[in-house]
């Protein structure tokens, strides 16, 4: 049997957004670090990517031993979230797809996007200035970043950040359930 055409029927479901205040990690001394390392914007082998920001680092940094302690925070912080707001088993582990450090200037930006297929997406603000822009999500629902803080979203869920006028700092991370 053929299949001539696919139908699509469209549901509402709200979400949550988790916020963690993260005490001081020193993360923004390793992203220094790592930059002075790697100093190559990955910007420009992805031309077509939804993400300006002054300097990006590759999709794999989750190997750099010195993010080896914040890694496993982040895990913990999403088995909490997956065990006691999805109902995931208490055995399920998540698992560190990507991770990748960013740094956003004047004039940088996000266009909308999501993480899908990826179950959990966190992003991490080391070290943001007051005038920063807001991630945004679902085009109406705004974060303002804050040193030390951790979002943690279903990877799904569409996000944004319009023109900055402040440096902000950050680390991106797309994770798995087993």
């Amino acid at each position: 049997m053929a299949l001539n055409t696919i139908d699509t029927v469209t549901v509402k479901k709200e979400l949550p957004i988790f916020t963690v205040n993260l005490p001081e990690l020193n993360v923004s001394k390793v992203i220094e670090e790592y930059k002075n390392l790697y100093p190559e914007d990955y910007n420009k082998q992805l031309p077509n990517a939804p993400v300006r920001s002054s300097w990006r680092s590759n999709m794999w940094a989750m190997d750099y031993p010195k993010l080896k302690s914040f890694v496993s925070i982040v895990i913990k912080c999403c088995e909490t979230v997956g065990r006691d707001y999805f109902h995931m088993r208490d055995d399920t582990k998540f698992e560190c797809n990507n991770l990748w450090m960013m740094c956003y200037n004047k004039g940088d930006y996000a266009k909308p996007h999501n993480h899908f297929p990826n179950d959990l997406s966190c992003v991490y603000y080391a070290n943001v200035d007051k005038d920063c822009s807001p991630i945004i999500f679902e085009g109406d629902v705004e974060i303002k970043p804050v040193n030390n803080l951790l979002i943690i979203f279903p990877s799904l869920l569409t996000h944004e950040v319009p023109l900055t006028n402040g440096q902000r700092t950050a680390i991106s991370m797309n994770l798995r359930a087993n």
